[in-house]
């Protein structure tokens, strides 16, 4: 005969502090130090938590964090950057901060107390800078990076021989003292009436086509530079799209009405159709001669008695020093 009587276990110590919920009191708080001066604090336990200690932040209302859930952390050898996520249900943020930027590159300290204990000071954990900002609806998504990203950010630019600005974008538009800068708006052409697409080419429609140089307030100086411009569709297939100029060839005569061709640098996204209308800016291809060709030499961002690769290429010069 087989006994059914029930058998029974013991179960003590830390085990059983761990079933009873005794043991789990180790949580994690947040201090966000946003970019405008301004400080958000969290928590993961149920609760607000009071936590004093005098310094490092710890002595505030850490507010339960609604819902924020963190990714494990990534640890890297050397320099490399350890990684986090964080995301949670937006209740004590604010999409209009974060739409605002206020969170981009926030410092972010994390530590671990105890929450029976609150006010002995926790132990710092780790300190985060916050690299991207997403929110879809009621939930927001934080990008965080460790000290490891710092280390190696790249501080400062390059030298180059050529004009770091866009034409009328930046420092090419600074207007202090002599500084005239580069407005745009004298270099754009069909803003208040826009261009009209006169000719197409049948073997590259979507790249290649000329402007009606009467269209257009203002009208289209055709013998302008427009090589590195831009034109915006207003009408047609490829409305509100933007493509960048690879090539236009200034000419000084007009044939038909018909302005040189321009050349796209990318295909657009349909084909290009007579009667689009659109919108083009001038371009400038970053060298002193082009800065100097719009009189704003004072605002040229580049190093232009940087020696080029042509220098390398070059023979010795057997008479230098005589």
């Amino acid at each position: 005969m087989v006994s059914t009587a029930a058998v029974t276990h013991s179960i003590s110590g830390p085990s059983a502090d761990l079933l009873s919920m005794q043991s789990m009191y180790m949580c994690s708080l947040w201090w966000i130090q946003r970019v405008d001066g301004q400080s958000e604090y969290y928590t993961n336990w149920d609760e607000d938590l009071f936590v004093q200690g005098g310094e490092d932040g710890l002595n505030n209302t850490f507010l339960s964090s609604a819902g924020i859930a963190l990714s494990s952390t990534s640890r890297e050898m050397g320099l490399r950057s350890q990684s986090l996520s964080a995301a949670g249900i937006i209740d004590g943020l604010d999409v209009d901060r974060l739409a605002g930027g206020v969170y981009h590159m926030a410092q972010v300290m994390e530590w671990v107390v105890d929450a029976r204990w609150p006010h002995i000071r926790g132990t710092e954990k780790n300190v985060y800078w916050v690299t991207g900002v997403e929110h879809d609806d009621d939930v927001w998504k934080m990008s965080l990076e460790g000290h490891g990203r710092r280390l190696k950010e790249v501080i400062g630019v390059p030298y180059s021989r050529t004009c770091k600005w866009s034409l009328g974008q930046g420092g090419c538009a600074e207007t202090t003292g002599t500084r005239q800068g580069v407005d745009i708006l004298t270099y754009t052409y069909g803003h208040q009436t826009n261009l009209q697409v006169s000719q197409v080419d049948t073997t590259y429609p979507r790249q290649v086509f000329r402007i009606n140089v009467y269209s257009g307030q203002p009208s289209l100086g055709f013998s302008r530079t427009f090589t590195h411009g831009r034109v915006r569709f207003t009408s047609g297939k490829n409305a509100d799209m933007v493509y960048e100029i690879m090539d236009y060839t200034p000419s000084g005569v007009v044939v038909g009405g018909h302005s040189p061709p321009f050349t796209l640098f990318e295909q657009t996204v349909e084909d290009i159709e007579v009667g689009d209308t659109c919108i083009i800016e001038e371009g400038c291809d970053g060298t002193w001669d082009s800065c100097v060709t719009y009189q704003n030499w004072e605002n040229f961002g580049g190093y232009r008695h940087i020696p080029g690769a042509q220098k390398a290429r070059q023979a010795a010069n057997l008479d230098w020093g005589r």
